[in-house]
């Protein structure tokens, strides 16, 4: 019964790692993207694009 437990817990554990993860990837994903639209704005935005710089993002 314990041997049981453990295999279950084990699964449920994994389960959910994978889905933290692949949340992580995916707001990862559009944080990448925003950061591009950002520095093409900044290339005609030159108000933006020191803030960019301030953040070392540009």
């Amino acid at each position: 019964m314990i041997g049981l437990f453990a295999y279950w817990d084990r699964r449920t554990i994994i389960r959910k790692s994978k889905e933290e993860t692949i949340e992580e990837l995916e707001r990862q994903g559009s944080i990448r993207k925003l950061i591009e639209v950002l520095r093409e704005r900044a290339k005609t935005d030159k108000e933006l694009a020191k803030i960019l710089r301030d953040f070392n993002l540009l």
